[in-house]
């Protein structure tokens, strides 16, 4: 009997061994299935844990955000609603073209949203079939130079970056970067930024800026409302379209972090809840793997004793 039983042991291993892998029992396997399921299950957590903070440092600094931001737009409303200067059609000797975008990501898709609208804008004027292009081209942020750097780099006059890291950009920092913006001679400065509406919404905002020789040129209304007793009353408006480009400037800047800051928090909380569903998925995934790994062992467990079972009955 003894010898009937190890012959037949024999056999079965024999049969097990020929038979092709795909054919074979996946023990082994599944036992691999559920290491890897347990390892993705701790990197989607990981990720997750990272998110949520991530959504809770963005949604601290927003509110600081919000409140300088709500500073700026009241500290250049009296300037800019005083002085509202018309559209001028040209012509222009030179124009730039300013993007201003964040230095870093994960802030969804403000920033690219902002490049493919520079790209239609350069590529509606031809820039690639001129020798001298039509715009001057200014990325006033990391991303900007980034996304534009491959097709229009070779019309780069200069790029501004790093200014992200700051708490809070002030108005003397702005005022360098509009005193090198002025240094250009441009007669036209187009910038587009992100204009903060609320928690969820903001708007892509095309902005025309004039130089302060066009800008004094233009000026009837101003002129018409306020007098100066005796001379440089040019120089005079000339210094203050310069202060009013700089406050613009600053404006859009404080616009465009405060949006960057908003699209993080909900890029975060959108991916907090992606890892989440993952998590949910792969843990169900995990569960049944199991209980089929169980499932399978008990079904070997029973076959064998009761084939035992009808060996010693025969």
């Amino acid at each position: 009997m003894a010898l009937l039983l190890r012959s037949q042991k024999q056999a079965l291993k024999t049969s097990v061994a020929t038979q092709p892998r795909c054919f074979r029992t996946p023990i082994r396997g599944m036992a691999a299935d559920l290491k890897s399921l347990r390892s993705r299950m701790k990197v989607v957590a990981s990720i997750q844990k990272i998110t949520k903070a991530m959504k809770m440092v963005s949604a601290a600094k927003l509110n600081g955000l919000q409140r300088n931001l709500s500073n700026v737009r009241d500290f250049c409303a009296p300037l800019t609603e005083t002085w509202k200067l018309p559209t001028i059609n040209g012509p222009f000797g030179s124009r730039a073209l300013c993007v201003i975008t964040s230095d870093r990501g994960l802030c969804g898709s403000m920033n690219s949203a902002l490049n493919r609208q520079a790209k239609r804008m350069l590529m509606d004027a031809n820039v690639q079939k001129k020798s001298s292009p039509p715009y001057a081209l200014i990325p006033l942020g990391n991303k900007g130079k980034n996304g534009l750097d491959r097709v229009f780099g070779r019309f780069f006059t200069w790029h501004l970056n790093e200014y992200g890291k700051l708490k809070t950009l002030q108005f003397r920092a702005v005022s360098i970067i509009a005193d090198r913006l002025i240094q250009d001679n441009h007669d036209e400065y187009t910038f587009l930024y992100n204009r903060f509406k609320n928690l969820i919404t903001s708007e892509q905002t095309e902005e025309k800026v004039y130089s302060s020789k066009l800008s004094s040129e233009n000026s009837t209304a101003l002129q018409s409302k306020f007098d100066v007793e005796s001379g440089g009353y040019r120089d005079i408006l000339k210094d203050l379209a310069d202060f009013r480009f700089s406050i613009r400037l600053w404006q859009m800047f404080n616009e465009n972090m405060t949006t960057e800051m908003s699209s993080r928090m909900n890029a975060m909380q959108n991916s907090s809840k992606a890892a989440s569903e993952m998590l949910n998925a792969l843990t169900m995934q995990y569960n049944r793997t199991r209980q089929a790994k169980i499932t399978t062992e008990l079904i070997e467990i029973v076959s064998g004793a009761v084939a035992i079972e009808s060996l010693r009955a025969d």
